[in-house]
């Protein structure tokens, strides 16, 4: 699963191919995933966070924030003209996450 790294085009087809490459490294760590495209985005939904559920944290949403700066990096490394918002929710049915990759 190669993801180019030297693309600059900070256009929705950029978005696409970052998502997809995301897409893959979640769904092969065992995470459910949706896709969707609304609004000139690329919508990613992740539904638990299985790479964590068995494990204890100190402050589960700090731990998840640090994780995620993984993949801002990587999108920031694929496309600097990407932009990533991430929003999360740790409640009693556990962890709900969307990423919003979109052209800046």
């Amino acid at each position: 699963m190669d993801l180019p790294t030297d693309v600059e085009r900070g256009d929705l087809a950029s978005a696409r191919d970052f998502g997809r490459w995301l897409s893959g490294i979640l769904s092969a760590q065992g995470e459910d995933i949706e896709t969707t495209e609304r609004e000139g985005a690329v919508v990613m939904i992740q539904t638990g966070w299985r790479a964590m559920r068995e494990i204890t944290l100190a402050d589960p949403l700090k731990a998840f924030d640090a994780w995620n700066e993984l993949w801002l990096g990587a999108a920031a490394a694929h496309d600097r003209f990407l932009r990533v918002q991430t929003t999360r929710a740790l409640g009693e049915r556990g962890w709900s996450i969307t990423w919003r990759i979109a052209p800046r």
